[in-house]
């Protein structure tokens, strides 16, 4: 179900009861055995991006460009999208909890190589106001656009979502293919989808 309250002369601040709502309802339907929130799902065209700045990340690491969704709790069980380690979100992450988010492991690995990303802190968007989120989670495959247009996939690949034709983990980047024209990615539990051009 795709719901904009706005558009339905909802207030923003009415907004958070209306999606509530709108989950429980589904949620008890016939047939249906999960729901979930998200400000947008996996291989739509939303995009929403940020700058993620670790707090005492390795030094070299630098703010990064990221994409990021807003999502409620049961969102990765919904979703079937294993964690590789921590915490899903609970009914508890909500707005006077201590905020928390989910990385992937591309994400974890720039911020903190070697190093464990649950409960460090990271910082979303550039203003100096903004507010320190705690990593909460990470999952356990990332792919990526270089500027050259190249893809390149690392981390675990039980399903063959790295690309390659094998079912070989990999813990560091390599180029996915011969293309040099990908446009879009997105990656899922056990799925990458990228967009080649022409």
């Amino acid at each position: 179900v795709t719901l904009s309250p706005d558009l339905l002369g909802y207030r923003m601040d009415d907004a958070e009861a209306l999606f509530s709502r709108v989950r429980q309802r589904v949620s008890e339907l016939p047939g249906v055995s999960s729901a979930a929130l998200a400000s947008h799902l996996p291989l739509t065209a939303a995009i929403n991006f940020g700058n993620v700045r670790p707090e005492g990340g390795h030094p070299g690491a630098r703010e990064m460009p990221v994409d990021f969704a807003s999502v409620g709790s049961g969102y990765f069980e919904t979703m079937r999208i294993p964690l590789v380690a921590g915490r899903s979100f609970t009914e508890g992450d909500g707005p006077t909890a201590p905020r928390v988010v989910i990385v992937n492991e591309s994400t974890a690995a720039r911020h903190w190589p070697g190093g464990q990303a649950l409960g460090q802190h990271v910082r979303l968007g550039r203003g100096a106001n903004s507010p320190w989120l705690t990593v909460a989670g990470g999952l356990n495959h990332s792919c990526g656009i270089r500027l050259a247009g190249t893809l390149w996939c690392w981390g675990v690949n039980d399903w063959g979502q790295l690309g390659d034709g094998t079912v070989a983990s990999h813990t560091t980047p390599f180029q996915s293919g011969t293309g040099t024209e990908w446009q879009t990615l997105d990656v899922g539990f056990n799925h990458t989808l990228a967009t080649l051009y022409g």
